[in-house]
């Protein structure tokens, strides 16, 4: 069955960072790749954009979907996979291309397709996303809704994580 619930925040309005006045677009790695995707083919994904004039366009972002996620070491820090062994490099790699590095991970334990999630671990993985250069995170609910039912209990886990990122001191464009 599911961990236990972990505790949630007081449930507050977070007030606006202004981070994402209209909506964010660009190119998300699931719907071509689902979750068979590497470092080299997000590489290509960046390039495309620049190259096809669609970050000229407002296409902007580059989301890692679900596929990129490793191990914890002892210390509960998250780390791509071998298929992505650095993902400080392809952050810097894309903004390289004057674009914006997006990461998708789950509010479970484990992702929908089996791969690490932030539940516990929110304050950890914002702080690590922020070292990674991340400027969006799509926070997905797939499995969350097991241990969190409600929709306070939602909307709370949600508020952890936001709140986990602005606490980082980077500007991260939070989805949910």
């Amino acid at each position: 069955g599911p961990p236990g619930k972990l505790p949630l925040p007081p449930l507050r309005d977070l007030p606006s960072n202004n981070l994402a006045m209209k909506p964010i677009m660009g190119w998300v790695s699931r719907p071509k790749l689902g979750t068979d995707i590497d470092h080299d083919a997000i590489e290509d994904a960046a390039d495309g954009l620049n190259e096809t004039g669609l970050r000229a366009a407002g296409f902007i972002y580059v989301e890692v979907d679900h596929g990129w996620q490793g191990e914890r070491d002892v210390s509960g820090t998250m780390h791509g996979n071998a298929k992505f062994p650095d993902m400080k490099a392809l952050g810097d790699f894309i903004h390289g291309k004057r674009l914006k590095f997006g990461l998708e991970v789950s509010a479970a334990p484990k992702s929908c397709d089996g791969f690490e999630g932030s539940y516990g671990h929110e304050a950890e993985d914002a702080k690590t996303f922020a070292e990674w250069g991340v400027d969006y995170v799509l926070y997905d609910w797939c499995g969350a809704e097991k241990i969190y039912p409600t929709q306070a209990e939602q909307r709370a886990a949600y508020q952890k994580m936001a709140e986990a990122l602005r606490a980082t001191g980077r500007d991260i464009v939070f989805g949910i």
